[in-house]
């Protein structure tokens, strides 16, 4: 991340859009466990890379007259717990995969809260349940990888669905956006949900586009944003 960074510095002014995509769920992994820096490795490769890259870019961020960065979340993060930022600290290293993605939403509130004017704008999405190949390690599971990818034939939006939410963010063109007026929790899923339900419609409901919806929040959200970031932070020290 810090290589890629110097690279793209050393050769771009400013950087109008950063999408935070990268992502694996585990699934099928026989890697190690934790990333060189001793971080658990999902949580790590989903959401401290996307932080320390975003941070390194944010001078050329600065630079752009409307700048957006696009965090990749899911509905997973309604299954996290609410100290998100005790995984940055290493202080929990179970559901991994869950805490990297409220941490996305988290990460995206806290820039917007620091940094969002009318030159920037943070915004996490849920690109829904998508057959893409983020499930590749059921491939090596001969009947269950069979069942799951007719499954998701079925059930799973396309890869260009998935990607509507992603877009739009970066395009700020979702539905029931008001101009100048971006919350400091952006947050867009792609299925209709009725409101007060997000089970199962937030899972695989209705293709409607990208709409913006409240995300599950901690209680005290401002506070564990921050201290979210902090922990971050120190964790990322000697890249900064």
């Amino acid at each position: 991340v810090a290589a890629f960074a110097k690279a793209f510095q050393g050769e771009f002014g400013q950087l109008d859009v950063l999408v935070n995509n990268a992502g694996i769920n585990g699934i099928g992994n026989d890697g190690p466990r934790r990333t060189k820096q001793g971080v658990e490795k999902v949580f790590g490769t989903n959401f401290v890379g996307h932080y320390l890259l975003t941070r390194l870019l944010q001078l050329q961020l600065a630079k752009s007259t409307n700048a957006r960065v696009v965090n990749l979340a899911s509905v997973m993060h309604h299954w996290s717990s609410s100290s998100v930022s005790g995984a940055a600290r290493g202080e929990d290293e179970s559901n991994g995969y869950d805490h990297s993605k409220m941490a996305m939403i988290l990460f995206a509130a806290e820039l917007q809260r620091r940094h969002g004017a009318a030159t920037f704008n943070a915004v996490s999405v849920n690109p829904g349940f998508v057959d893409s190949d983020i499930w590749r390690g059921f491939d090596a599971l001969p009947l269950v990888g069979k069942a799951f990818r007719f499954a998701t034939g079925l059930l799973a939006l396309t890869p260009a669905q998935g990607a509507v939410t992603t877009v739009a963010a970066a395009m700020g063109t979702w539905r029931g956006r008001v101009a100048g007026k971006l919350s400091e929790v952006t947050y867009l899923v792609p299925y209709y949900l009725p409101k007060g339900f997000w089970l199962p419609f937030e899972m695989m409901g209705p293709f409607a586009g990208a709409r913006s919806v409240l995300p599950r929040l901690p209680r005290d959200e401002p506070a564990e944003s921050r201290a979210l970031w902090d922990a971050c932070e120190k964790l990322c020290a000697g890249y900064l």
